[in-house]
């Protein structure tokens, strides 16, 4: 998922990104480009940000945790 968003931020700005766009415009840009419908850049960055906070616990639980 973060690989196929870094590519459409490139796609969307003409330069490389690790995060989400702030403005409206290209984010529901990069939303369509990774799939979602139009209108749906909330769902959008919910999902991402629901994947990227699971993957820290998980990362964070096998590495870290006693």
């Amino acid at each position: 998922m973060a690989s196929r968003i870094r590519n459409a931020i490139m796609l969307v700005r003409a330069r490389p990104g690790d995060s989400l766009p702030q403005d409206p415009r290209d984010l529901g840009a990069v939303a369509r480009i990774c799939g979602y419908p139009p209108g749906e850049s909330g769902r959008f960055a919910d999902d991402y940000l629901r994947t990227t906070r699971r993957a820290h616990n998980t990362v964070a639980h096998l590495f870290w945790d006693d």
